[in-house]
């Protein structure tokens, strides 16, 4: 969450911390529904490929002698 900026910190915050539906969402950030699904998939897709990053570096340090 902390390499996350501006819009995509803010919906994610609205969708995972305030529990809002994406139709909530896209009235709060001035967006269209089909707008604001599209928004959440990039930013889902840019969490995993964080993580993805996090834990292939982790085992790969791991696995070094």
């Amino acid at each position: 969450m902390k390499s996350l900026r501006g819009l995509s910190r803010k919906i994610i915050t609205l969708r995972y911390g305030s529990a809002l539906d994406v139709p909530q969402i896209a009235g709060s950030i001035g967006k269209t529904v089909q707008a604001t699904y599209a928004l959440l998939k990039r930013v889902r897709l840019a969490i995993r490929d964080c993580v993805n990053r996090k834990v292939e570096s982790s085992e790969w340090g791991a696995n070094e002698s």
